[in-house]
């Protein structure tokens, strides 16, 4: 069941259908186009839509996004059936609270990269998914917006300004601390996710 409000604030969330809700939050536009972009991706292939809060991506975004994609399909090979088993798990007492506690498990080390902000998305789209099966809709929208709020809460996007913007992932990425964020992230999560399945 799910209890923060602020995650769904229809009186009767349970059947909030795939609608767009007004985004009132003072984010950067750019770092919301391309989560949301990064998640529509991901649900076009699966034969799945989520209607939009941003506009349509430009070139450049477009370009961001599919290089964000191509290191998810890296990890995804190795990480993608626990991510979702870990969503699903996380989704059972979904708030606020417990993704930012999740989400801050990627970067407990005090290490920013660029495939530890895409571990980050992809537990993202694992949510939305789940919470699209669910017809949730009203949460995967949230969940986008979730994402969005981390970066600039914990420092992350002051680290993807440091290097020029979300651009420098073009240049930037190497695979090479692609496996210690996973495996941090993993060891976080499960401790986060077993003291969740205790509480319930």
């Amino acid at each position: 069941m799910l209890t923060n409000a602020n995650l769904l604030e229809d009186d009767n969330p349970s059947v909030r259908k795939c609608e767009g809700t007004d985004d009132t939050d003072v984010t950067d536009y750019q770092t919301q186009t391309i989560i949301e972009e990064f998640v529509q991706y991901k649900l076009r292939s699966s034969g799945k839509h989520l209607q939009r809060r941003s506009g349509p991506a430009d070139v450049e975004t477009q370009l961001l996004v599919t290089r964000l994609i191509e290191i998810s399909n890296d990890l995804e090979i190795r990480y993608g059936a626990q991510l979702n088993r870990d969503a699903e798990w996380w989704i059972q007492s979904a708030t606020f609270e417990k993704f930012v506690q999740i989400a801050k498990g990627v970067f407990s080390d005090g290490q920013i990269s660029w495939s530890r902000i895409v571990v980050l998305f992809m537990f993202a789209v694992k949510v939305v998914f789940n919470a699209f099966s669910r017809n949730l809709c009203g949460l995967a929208q949230d969940v986008i917006k979730f994402a969005a709020k981390f970066i600039f809460m914990h420092g992350i996007y002051k680290w993807i300004e440091a290097r020029g913007g979300w651009l420098a992932v073009l240049q930037e990425y190497s695979s090479g601390s692609t496996t210690g964020g996973i495996l941090v992230f993993m060891g976080v999560l499960l401790m986060v996710l077993l003291v969740l399945k205790r509480s319930a």
